[in-house]
């Protein structure tokens, strides 16, 4: 299911903590700004979900996320695990699919509290980056 695989790709992310802390604060602050981003959309899914707003406006915008991220990704992590981890971001990045797959979920609120877990995970991951922080391998 695509939320699995976004919640994965968040948590593999958050994984990476000393690849990460090589990079310069200014590549890590693009990585921030985009995972930032990625959660901040990925959040608006779900309240649209919640609300029943079936608009496709996050389609767009986490599909332009997804593109954008393996130049983001190369300059913090090298150009072949950038390219691995823009691969699973763009396979996990079908909100349209995404949407049907929790309206037509058993468990729908389940599924929109780990959607939720994703963006946590993106935003977390962005705020330490942003801090200077190193996050723990894990």
């Amino acid at each position: 299911m695509i939320i699995t695989d976004i919640l994965s790709a968040a948590k593999e992310l958050g994984g990476l903590g000393e690849l990460v802390s090589k990079a310069r604060q200014e590549k890590r602050d693009r990585l921030a700004g985009c995972l930032g981003a990625i959660s901040s959309t990925l959040a608006d899914v779900v309240a649209n979900l919640r609300a029943d707003d079936r608009s496709v406006g996050p389609c767009g915008e986490l599909g332009a996320l997804a593109e954008s991220m393996e130049g983001v990704f190369g300059g913090a992590f090298g150009r072949e695990r950038a390219q691995e981890l823009t691969r699973k971001l763009n396979e996990a990045m079908h909100v349209r699919t995404l949407m049907f797959e929790i309206n037509q979920a058993p468990h729908r609120e389940r599924e929109l509290e780990k959607l939720e877990e994703a963006a946590g995970q993106f935003r977390g991951f962005a705020r330490v980056l942003r801090a200077g922080y190193t996050p723990s391998a894990g």
